[in-house]
């Protein structure tokens, strides 16, 4: 009973201090306006979280599993594409996994070191994995409130260098070294000519940064659909952040496939408009828009074969008494395409068993033509065949809770050749981590 009354006390105290800070802002629209946005956002979290008697695994990147499985459960090593994969999951955890599963190398450097958040509320996103096996990668924590960093550490996990922003998602590295990474910000005034936007909105944009992690220019997402032939997607917006930008990828000398775009633009996905995207970085403008069968969709690839291969969250619905068609979503499916007639190709959706990830997710098309799927939300890894059976499976080794019954989701994996990996040279298959 004290616990929950000192509780009450701590909650309503937050909340007093939000209150009055919001009077000051309101008043003086001082750069107060922001953080007491986020301090609310953040209190609201915590007491969600509280309140419900929850612990983090319940409601925060981790997924209760119907039965335990850990690792490597399917491995057919005549149809699967051989390499390393890269991992990125919670508590700051990323590593490369063999073929059965066992760990060849890993970094971690705690998120607790860079911000006050607490592991178990925290999750790596996007990551870039050097050759030399420097590490570029995202953290990010509870409730997308700010305190998110962007660290580049070296193949035993020293940091190198952070980049302090609101960084989410997904990063991208071009040719010459340039990073792309999504970061937002709280706008309390629409300044963009778009009336139907209410402020406040979360205004995403694209920072650029040098190779060192020196800021070069951000440019407004938002701004780059108003002044482009396709301002009118954001006609309707349906919460109070837009676009939510979750892909930004550098095009290069693949634009040769693409009528729509060139090399240097970037490709994006933007969930919340259920649209991919071109960005011209230099004119700062959208230059090609599209939306489709896809639904809340993650990770756009460009193929050589001029098709995009996609990550459709929300595929399939099934309708539930009292539910909105979107909680009513049990399947998700990867598809390839055709960017311009979107007629498909290729699909998977599970075949007979369940396959669905509510969000995240990833695909990658594999040297031998198989698909890589990242099925995020189950912290699964799945290897699939051009005929659609299983080559390779892999459950995330990260579990918690008093039995086990909450598996780590799997933000982003990557399957490398073992040789493009230089940095392993020294050590060859040893099995090895920095924990």
């Amino acid at each position: 009973m004290l616990d929950r009354f000192l509780r009450g006390m701590f909650f309503l105290s937050l909340l007093f201090l939000a209150f009055m800070l919001g009077i000051v802002a309101s008043i003086h629209q001082t750069i107060f306006y922001t953080k007491t946005k986020e301090i609310y956002e953040y209190v609201d979290a915590l007491k969600q979280k509280y309140d419900s008697g929850k612990t983090p695994f319940d409601n925060f990147h981790w997924t209760k599993q119907s039965k335990y499985k850990v690792g490597v459960t399917v491995s057919n090593s005549k149809t699967y594409s051989d390499g390393l994969t890269f991992i990125a999951t919670n508590n700051a955890q990323a590593y490369l996994v063999d073929m059965q599963g066992q760990i060849v190398h890993s970094w971690h450097h705690p998120y607790s070191t860079n911000n006050t958040s607490e592991d178990d509320d925290t999750f790596l996103g996007g990551a870039w994995l050097f050759p030399n096996g420097d590490l570029l990668v995202i953290y990010e924590g509870l409730g997308d409130i700010s305190g998110r960093v962007l660290i580049k550490m070296d193949k035993d996990s020293n940091v190198l260098w952070k980049y302090e922003d609101t960084v989410n998602h997904m990063l991208n590295v071009d040719t010459e070294g340039h990073i792309y990474v999504p970061v937002n910000s709280i706008a309390k005034k629409n300044t963009y000519g778009l009336p139907n936007l209410q402020p406040p909105f979360v205004d995403d944009a694209i920072a650029i940064l040098d190779a060192n992690g020196k800021l070069i220019k951000k440019i407004s997402l938002i701004g780059a659909f108003a002044h482009s032939p396709f301002a009118n997607m954001l006609d309707n917006p349906t919460d109070q952040q837009p676009l939510h930008t979750n892909q930004v990828a550098y095009i290069g000398d693949i634009a040769d496939k693409f009528p729509f775009t060139k090399k240097g633009d970037i490709l994006l996905s933007l969930r919340n408009i259920n649209a991919i995207a071109i960005l011209d970085p230099k004119k700062e403008v959208i230059t090609w828009a599209k939306t489709g069968f896809w639904y809340r969709q993650h990770d756009p690839i460009l193929l050589e074969n001029g098709h995009i291969l996609i990550f459709n969250n929300l595929y399939h619905a099934k309708a539930t008494p009292g539910k909105t068609i979107e909680t009513s979503y049990n399947r998700s499916e990867v598809a390839e395409f055709d960017p311009i007639t979107l007629k498909k190709y290729w699909t998977y959706t599970g075949n007979k068993e369940s396959f669905y990830s509510a969000i995240r997710g990833m695909v990658q098309r594999l040297p031998n033509g198989n698909t890589m799927i990242v099925e995020s939300g189950r912290g699964r890894i799945l290897e699939i065949t051009p005929s659609g059976n299983k080559a390779w499976e892999y459950y995330n080794p990260l579990h918690a809770g008093p039995q086990k019954q909450y598996i780590a989701h799997i933000n982003f994996a990557q399957r490398f050749p073992r040789s493009a990996l230089t940095f392993l040279s020294d050590t060859g298959s040893k099995i090895q981590t920095n924990q």
